[in-house]
């Protein structure tokens, strides 16, 4: 026997979850979303020249491979996909070191000394990751291709699949940089507190 709260109608109906207002399909996801891709810097001017000899050296090569050896082109797939997903997780990990730093007196000698806001310094690691994603959609695509594909149709997925496996792996060496940046202004606070 279960005890009931006491209603102020006697036969009142019971509300359960379907009896909730309804969220909007576009709603607060999509603000989240917009406010995401506010983090994401894809422009070249962010851009090493590492990071730019990579992405065409990965772009010129996937091409390749996938316009002249159709056949052979299965093993550098799994290795990409792996790589890309490795990067991604490092990102998180890199992320969440940087995310344990926040406290308010941090926080506070940040912005006595115009660091603020503290979400740029994330900005590297979103771009990279978000880079990442979309590799693996196009590594994803390329292995979607039918056998009888066109080889230009082939060797465009290769050569966006190679492109931005290798900025992904290059966009790491950026990431790790603004880390060790974000630890010094990390230890420069915690001194500046004594």
């Amino acid at each position: 026997m279960s005890i009931q709260p006491a209603s102020s109608e006697p036969n009142s109906p019971k509300k359960g979850p379907e009896d909730k207002p309804r969220r909007r399909i576009f709603g607060e996801g999509n603000k989240a979303f917009t406010k995401y891709l506010g983090h994401v810097e894809i422009h070249p001017e962010y851009w090493s020249l590492f990071e730019l000899l990579a992405f065409i050296g990965g772009a010129v090569g996937g091409g390749l491979i996938a316009y002249n050896r159709y056949r052979h082109i299965g093993s550098p797939v799994p290795v990409a996909a792996s790589l890309t997903g490795l990067v991604i997780g490092a990102l998180i990990a890199g992320m969440a070191i940087m995310a344990r730093c926040h406290d308010p007196a941090f926080l506070k000698t940040l912005d006595r000394h115009g660091g603020s806001p503290a979400s740029k310094y994330f900005s590297p690691f979103i771009t990279t990751a978000t880079v990442g994603v979309v590799a693996i959609l196009a590594i994803i695509s390329y292995t979607l291709l039918p056998v009888g594909a066109s080889p230009v149709c082939r060797a465009a997925v290769g050569a966006a699949a190679g492109g931005l496996t290798l900025l992904t792996l290059a966009g790491l060496t950026g990431a790790l940089g603004t880390l060790i940046t974000y630890l010094d202004v990390y230890e420069y606070a915690a001194l500046d507190e004594d």
